[in-house]
């Protein structure tokens, strides 16, 4: 769930360090990524320049992010000093359309249309054990699996831009789970307690995930990191805008300083109440006879 700009703004990769931000969403098995050479910058006006047709496909808006394989003499074939075998990737990416039945729902597909190359170190594998193929094939699978990645990392992007709760319910006065509203039992230590860092309500273990927010691990409820919860409260950190590509620095610069104030206020709620400590159980006593 979400829209067109959000998904195209997770995609962008006009420097280096975005795309790494991206191999870092997406492609977990990659082990780098640099840009080499940029072909046609976007302007404000056109942010997606080099469109030969424009076009709207039964009222539904679309994006796609193709990747394909070129010749660069910068990058020879590096093979015979190396030993690195180069992908020949003949045109993949994703398509995102608007979905045609519910509203605020996104179409996603991928394609996938390489060549993985057979080195010379890998042709026992490929025409003895028969297995280069198989490989490859479960490479892709995996690869096309990693769609569902795109609604974590909208979340995570929604979370990030949203005001934190600087008050939380106390988790003594509450005795069943906000969310899914079960009881909290002594012998199920599974199901613990826990405050959201969005509404401060006392949710258990299950109904209550860590989201990686600048580095530090927050808990967000699940209804709190549903997008139609984080729409209805996104009232100044609006994302969508008309240039997909760049998003309003002043919205990014007040949601990083409404969550460096959340964090002062915990830490202070945290010197004020210190957790008790635990006191280690004592083992009982006992001797063995031989």
């Amino acid at each position: 769930m979400g829209t067109i700009d959000e998904v195209a703004s997770l995609f962008r990769s006009e420097t280096t360090d975005e795309a790494k931000a991206m191999c870092r969403r997406f492609n977990h098995r990659l082990l780098d990524a640099v840009v080499l050479h940029t072909i046609l910058r976007p302007t404000e006006l056109r942010p997606n320049e080099n469109s030969q047709r424009e076009f709207v496909q039964n009222g539904r808006r679309g994006w796609v992010c193709a990747v394909k394989s070129i010749e660069v003499e910068a990058c020879p074939n590096m093979e015979p000093e190396w030993g690195f075998v180069r992908m020949q990737n003949w045109g993949s990416g994703h398509v995102v359309v608007e979905s045609e039945d519910r509203r605020g729902y996104l179409d996603v597909s991928y394609v996938s249309n390489v060549d993985m190359g057979v080195g010379k170190s890998e042709w026992f594998v490929s025409h003895v054990l028969h297995r280069k193929q198989w490989l490859a094939d479960l490479l892709m699978r995996k690869r096309c699996q990693n769609i569902g990645d795109i609604d974590r990392c909208l979340r995570l992007q929604r979370l990030g831009k949203t005001a934190f709760e600087p008050n939380f319910v106390t988790l003594d006065s509450r005795r069943s789970c906000f969310v899914c509203q079960r009881r909290f039992s002594f012998f199920q230590p599974r199901k613990k307690k826990a405050n959201c860092a969005k509404c401060g309500e006392v949710v258990c273990s299950k109904c209550c995930l860590e989201w990686p927010i600048r580095d530090v691990q927050v808990k967000v409820c699940s209804v709190c990191s549903a997008p139609s919860y984080t729409r209805d409260r996104q009232e100044t950190a609006d994302t969508v805008c008309s240039d997909p590509w760049r998003l309003q620095g002043s919205t990014i610069l007040a949601a990083e300083s409404e969550f460096d104030q959340w964090l002062t206020t915990l830490e202070r709620a945290t010197e004020r109440n210190p957790p008790k400590p635990v006191k280690p159980k004592a083992q009982p006593a006992f001797s063995i006879q031989v």
